[in-house]
């Protein structure tokens, strides 16, 4: 079999370790700076190359796609 999936991306810690919700249609901020600890607006991700790998109009599956976000910019 053919894994097509991409890299496996990890999120960095949230404030107070509290859960996020997420609204449909809202903005969320993803940044490759570790050490920022995300909420509701952005969060932190472990594929520093992120950046140059996605463009505006791409899509990125969060969750084994049980969240699709949409590249801005």
């Amino acid at each position: 079999m053919l894994d097509t999936k991409g890299p496996e991306i990890r999120t960095g810690f949230l404030v107070d370790h509290a859960p996020i919700h997420l609204v449909k249609g809202q903005h969320l901020e993803i940044l490759t700076d570790y050490s920022v600890q995300g909420d509701n607006t952005r969060i932190a991700c472990s594929y520093k190359e992120l950046p140059n790998t996605v463009g505006p109009g791409d899509q990125i599956l969060i969750a084994d796609g049980s969240l699709v976000t949409k590249v801005r910019e």
